[in-house]
């Protein structure tokens, strides 16, 4: 039986910062390899969009972030009913050869691996999203530029 500690890892995963590309991915053996492409070309638009939108909703439950992100009543439990048959369709169809042997061998850091490439690339999907850019960059008018300029002199 698969662990909670193996989905949690896989899960965290997701949260790698969205600048990583496939080429800096350290691929713990070719079985992780196998199984992030396999998961990479099977899910859809539409399917790393549940997948960031689990995410944000799992942040967004957080004490220290409820001040900022309101999440509303039942969008949790649609969130991990989305996620859950999604991660169930990789692992038992679409990807079942690539996953079988980093399961049966409980090689976390397999599992994570692969789930962390497609994170990253939904999380770079997003950020194509011309709003998502202007707000993640809103900061900079608060920042001071000329003492970072400094910095690289």
């Amino acid at each position: 039986m698969i662990r909670k500690t193996m989905l949690a890892l896989a899960a965290a995963a997701l949260l790698v910062p969205a600048g990583a590309g496939a080429q800096g991915v350290a691929f713990p053996n070719d079985q992780s390899k196998a199984l992030s492409e396999c998961v990479v070309l099977s899910t859809t638009g539409r399917d790393r969009l549940v997948l960031i939108r689990w995410v944000a909703v799992s942040i967004g439950s957080a004490n220290s972030m409820q001040d900022a992100i309101t999440i509303k009543p039942g969008a949790k439990e649609e969130a991990d009913r989305k996620m859950g048959a999604l991660f169930t369709r990789l692992f038992t169809v679409d990807c079942r050869t690539e996953a079988a042997p980093l399961l049966k061998g409980k090689d976390n850091a397999g599992v994570e691996a692969a789930f962390g490439q497609l994170g990253r690339i939904a999380m770079n999907e997003l950020m194509g999203d011309p709003q998502v850019e202007q707000s993640l960059t809103g900061f900079v008018q608060y920042a001071d530029l000329e003492a970072v300029a400094e910095v690289a002199k």
